[in-house]
């Protein structure tokens, strides 16, 4: 039996996974790492590097570097490394490429068919820059699943239990919120929605503000490429940090000159003063979940469990309100980072001829609608009327 791998091709990392036995296996990619970053970058000497190596680069050469192709994916535009410009599919195919041959080298099985996970708020465009970026890696994709869907997938189990359940999904840069009901194997989404443009990308771009903040004004605060690059990455380790800390110190050195001195950044960041600064992005989410229970006809009271999807879920404060505010019991036994891609591997798994018992029903995340023209006095098709 072939194995069909699954992909999640995500904003800020990416993973890959496959079934072995019935159970979902996510493959060690570098020693300790079974992630990559989703970084794509050009080093000194002109050659296309990913990953970890492009990431360390990122600081020093943001011109040559490129982050978060994620959210640009379907968007027709381009971005530039060294003199030449590549599309969002290409940037992302060459992520892709990289997990493949990472994982044939880490298992040993040729991968050649894949499950790509993506937001369920992608829209057709995006799916379809998605399965571009994959052909270009040399992958047969067989499935474009959603993610939260995804995770439901590592969840779910082959007995005989009904339940309602709620996927809290929030990566990098994306975040949905989807409701379905599980029922003997049977998995069926109720309602979703979510926002492509709201995810940890956004955190550290808060968090960043607020560190800017503490720096001279005047030109020092005009548009600096490498000082933004170097700014962003502290912001990202410190939003990591006060997850498990309540007080992050930072001490940076030399971000510039500023009237002929050097520039230090020596300052403690709490997790009161991050929560503050990400609270309308944390709102936005909130109130997409009431959207979907909405839709539903449905209270937080009817929900069996929620589960958790993604790194940016182990803010506390997320924690903190879905269960104190909402009163879900949240579930979070498989790690956030990996669920989406374990479920990946079980569609996987599902397609290529597993015995799982697990059935997938989802629906389209945006409306349908059928327009007519309208028919003017003489009989003729009038585009102004509908």
């Amino acid at each position: 039996m072939e194995k069909i791998f699954g992909i999640d091709l995500g904003t800020t990392n990416s993973e890959i996974a496959y079934l072995e036995k019935g159970k979902p296996v996510v493959v060690e990619l570098e020693e300790g790492k079974y992630f990559i970053p989703s970084v794509v970058g050009l080093d000194r000497k002109g050659n296309i590097i990913t990953g970890f190596e492009a990431r360390n680069q990122y600081a020093a050469f943001p011109e040559d570097t490129v982050v978060s192709i994620k959210r640009m994916m379907g968007s027709g535009g381009t971005v530039s490394m060294g003199a030449k410009e590549y599309t969002p599919a290409e940037v992302s195919s060459f992520i892709l490429k990289s997990l493949k041959e990472k994982a044939e080298k880490s298992t040993g099985f040729k991968v050649e068919k894949v499950v790509i996970t993506v937001p369920a708020y992608f829209s057709d465009v995006q799916r379809s820059d998605t399965i571009k970026a994959g052909e270009l890696a040399g992958l047969d994709v067989v499935r474009i699943i959603n993610e939260p869907t995804a995770a439901a997938l590592a969840y779910s189990s082959a007995d005989n239990s009904s339940e309602k359940v709620l996927v809290y999904d929030l990566g990098g840069g994306t975040f949905d919120i989807s409701l379905m009901e599980i029922e003997k194997g049977l998995i069926e989404v109720m309602a979703t929605d979510g926002d492509c443009y709201l995810g940890g990308d956004d955190f550290d771009r808060a968090l960043r503000d607020l560190l800017r903040s503490f720096l001279p004004g005047g030109d020092f605060q005009k548009e600096d490429l490498k000082r933004d690059a170097r700014l962003k990455n502290i912001s990202e380790a410190v939003k990591i940090d006060l997850s498990t800390q309540s007080l992050v110190k930072v001490e940076e050195s030399f971000l510039g000159a500023y009237k002929g001195k050097p520039v230090n950044l020596e300052i403690d960041v709490s997790r009161i003063d991050f929560e503050k600064q990400i609270e309308d992005e944390l709102e936005r989410s909130f109130r997409l979940l009431d959207s979907v229970i909405n839709t539903a006809e449905l209270e937080s009271s009817d929900i069996d469990r929620l589960i958790l999807a993604g790194g940016s879920t182990r803010i506390p404060k997320i924690m903190d309100v879905l269960r104190e505010d909402y009163g879900f019991n949240v579930h979070r036994e498989i790690d956030p980072y990996f669920c989406v891609v374990m479920g990946a591997a079980v569609q996987g798994g599902i397609i290529s001829g597993e015995e799982l018992d697990r059935i997938l029903v989802d629906v389209n995340s945006h409306s349908l609608g059928i327009c007519c023209l309208g028919v003017s006095p003489t009989g003729e098709l009038n585009p102004d009327l509908y």
